[in-house]
């Protein structure tokens, strides 16, 4: 059984629909006023993303800011990522944190290290899905969880996930990709990755559809040097610009990747559909029409292609990708899904 975490839903809030201002620790370790203000405790809520908040107060002290826990620190870990929320003239801020040195009441902030906000270029080819207003309103009240399970396979797919978030309903009596829910999907490329977020591109018709969401479902396929696996999960939208064309999404995931990023590149493969007679079609939610042959990329996992033939018939057939998969298939509206081996047997 793999492990697996729950995300806490009022850090989701905070991740989707952040407080008025941001500031480092870094920022607040050089801003003489705010210093000031710490040099009294003041009430202050830490936010980690598979755990409950938890109430306290930061005080600056001994040229350290210590977060004094009300019920003690007995949750806390060494090295553990924190978002810490407190009010300064009226305004809420936060700051992401790293805890330092843990003693029984206190803890000590520190500074997230660099590889998590490092970004390292990659070009690879991402599945997006937008997050409706009442999905994403779901999951700041708890109605639906998101589950992560990391470093995982899946033996019905043979698919192995870098890292692996789901939808929970009915008290966990459901469990299911958010893509299989959701076929509002939109085409881009991740150009950046870091430890806690990424900038993908997409096209600029597309505006309107990321204007109206803060929350958004990628798909990909990664090659981290070792072996080729997916990333399913959810990331908050923190700007949207534009280039010429081009939409540019910076993006932040709802807790860092268990990955060493500057070994990423892309594992997304180029696959050839046959279709024997002129046929329109929806892909992975995307439509399009074909004469014959479609290339196309497709990430590891289940790819869904309904097909309306060219003679009026329409069939359904799921496109299962992984690391031993053909690199062909060919679909008939006779004889359906003929994967590439299988037309070599019969040859």
């Amino acid at each position: 059984m793999f492990k697996f975490k729950d995300f806490n839903p009022a850090a989701i809030a905070r991740l989707v629909n952040p407080p008025r201002r941001q500031l480092s620790l870094m920022q607040m370790q050089s801003d003489m006023q705010i210093l000031e203000h710490f040099k009294i405790p003041r009430r202050a809520v830490a936010f980690t993303p598979t755990a409950r908040p938890f109430l306290g107060q930061i005080r600056w002290k001994d040229d350290e800011f210590q977060f004094h826990c009300r019920d003690g620190t007995r949750q806390i870990r060494n090295k553990q990522r924190l978002i810490i929320s407190f009010t300064l003239d009226g305004i809420e801020h936060y700051t992401q944190i790293e805890t330092k040195l843990i003693y029984p009441t206190y803890f000590l902030l520190g500074a997230l290290p660099l590889r998590y906000h490092q970004r390292f270029n990659i070009q690879a080819p991402i599945w997006i899905h937008p997050v409706s207003y009442d999905d994403e309103t779901a999951f700041i009240t708890g109605e639906i969880m998101i589950r992560r399970t990391q470093r995982h396979a899946v033996a019905m797919t043979g698919v192995h996930y870098f890292v692996h978030e789901q939808i929970v309903k009915d008290s966990g009596q459901q469990v299911t990709d958010y893509l299989l829910a959701n076929s509002e999907i939109q085409i881009g490329h991740l150009v950046e990755i870091s430890q806690g977020g990424c900038s993908i591109t997409t096209n600029r018709d597309a505006e309107s559809i990321f204007k109206a969401t803060r929350m958004l479902y990628l798909n990909t396929t990664l090659d981290d040097g070792r072996r080729v696996g997916n990333i399913n999960c959810f990331i908050a939208v923190r700007k949207l610009q534009t280039q010429a064309r081009t939409l540019v999404l910076r993006c932040s995931f709802l807790e860092s990747l268990p990955l060493a990023i500057d070994q990423l590149r892309n594992g997304v493969r180029l696959y050839e559909i046959r279709f024997d007679e002129a046929a329109k079609f929806i892909l992975n939610g995307l439509a399009g029409d074909t004469t014959g042959t479609l290339q196309t990329h497709l990430p590891y996992g289940d790819n869904q292609l309904h097909i309306k033939w060219a003679r009026g018939t329409e069939t359904t057939h799921t496109l299962t990708i992984n690391s031993r998969t053909s690199s062909t298939f060919r679909i008939s509206p006779d004889k359906g899904l003929v994967l590439d081996q299988d037309l070599k047997k019969s040859s």
